[in-house]
């Protein structure tokens, strides 16, 4: 349902999430990119201990991080700026790769002592990223289908591979009103850090000028205030 940018909504009483008087709006505003990811999360049912490696830090490569150290995971994360990686460190990230330097899947395997990753979580559209994911995979393990693909262009998979090691495809989109309510409360907490994700904030009478900011590249989001 639409209607974001409107003074006024009208939606059924039981799609309302209520969110404490004293919670920052700007903050409370991103609860739904974050439920998605606890959604995610959920579908990826990690484990303590369990290798995550999670493709793009995006903001929703960052809550899948702080998510997936909750969950006792060893993330390792795979992106190619040079911001994103330093911010990756610094949120806690086991290991940062840099695709465009070193190669993912034989790194990953060297570390898991040739296994591969229990779970991989893709965050970004790009055709060609979808068989390094599953490449990496261990036996037995998961693949998060988080992003949506644009193109309809069909990627081949060796289903061979998929029934010998018993490898799960999840896709994973819509938050539940469950996962909406936990991420109010992970927010209320401060269990995540929603300041470091906030690149800007401007008043409605600004709202061109905010498209304009949040389109930039390495922006994250920007808050429209009434």
């Amino acid at each position: 349902m639409g209607g974001g940018l409107s003074e006024y909504i009208v939606i059924p009483a039981w799609q309302i999430i209520k969110i404490p008087f004293d919670l920052d709006f700007n903050a409370g505003a991103l609860t739904e990119p974050l439920a998605c990811t606890v959604h995610s999360i959920k579908k990826a049912n990690i484990q303590f201990g369990e290798t995550v490696v999670i493709i793009g830090l995006g903001i929703m490569g960052y809550f899948h991080l702080k998510l997936a150290l909750m969950r006792g995971a060893r993330v390792i994360v795979s992106e190619t700026d040079q911001k994103r990686q330093e911010r990756a460190r610094e949120q806690g990230a086991w290991m940062v790769i840099d695709p465009t330097k070193e190669n993912l899947i034989e790194k990953v395997r060297l570390i898991t002592n040739g296994l591969g990753a229990d779970v991989v979580i893709n965050t970004i559209p790009s055709q060609g990223i979808w068989q390094d994911a599953i490449d990496v995979l261990a036996p037995y393990g998961r693949l998060i289908a988080y992003s949506s693909q644009d193109a309809k262009d069909k990627i081949g998979i060796d289903f061979g591979m998929i029934h010998s090691k018993e490898i799960q495809i999840i896709g994973t989109l819509n938050p539940t009103l469950t996962d909406n309510e936990e991420a109010v409360k992970l927010i209320a907490y401060g269990l995540i850090d929603m300041k470091s994700v906030i690149d800007a904030s401007y008043p409605f009478d600004q709202g061109i000028e905010a498209f304009q900011k949040a389109i930039a590249p390495g922006m994250y989001r920007v808050v429209i205030r009434y």
